[in-house]
């Protein structure tokens, strides 16, 4: 289980660099005029949404198996909530933001490195 926390902890810093990069290119691109938003942006939304899926699966097993935070605040809001956030960014990109992609991803990335950087303090 120890195992299992160490990559917990260090993948949570991981992820809030990931999307800082991820916000980064999105504004940028967005800066540029880009209105498509790429391939290599996607997979790198895509890759930061595999990792924080794999943060919160962590997570869950050292839950069950009874190494629990804190504050069950970091589960209830940081642990479900952040795995939702890229999809239902994906979603709101599909129906009404096409052309507003990557601002709305990078803002969307920028949020989620600040809400993980705030689910560590939480722990």
């Amino acid at each position: 289980m120890e195992i299992l926390l160490s990559f917990h902890r260090t993948n949570a810093y991981a992820a809030m660099a990931w999307m800082l990069v991820c916000a980064v290119m999105g504004l940028l691109r967005h800066h540029r005029g880009y209105s498509t938003l790429g391939r290599l942006y996607g997979a790198a939304l895509t890759v930061g949404a595999i990792q924080i899926g794999l943060q919160s699966l962590v997570g869950l097993v050292l839950f069950v198996a009874g190494l629990r935070p804190a504050d069950l605040l970091h589960v209830l809001l940081y642990g479900m909530l952040a795995p939702v956030l890229l999809p239902a960014t994906y979603v709101y990109y599909l129906r009404r933001a096409k052309s507003r992609g990557n601002l709305v991803f990078g803002v969307a990335a920028l949020f989620l490195a600040a809400f993980l950087l705030r689910a560590t303090f939480t722990a």
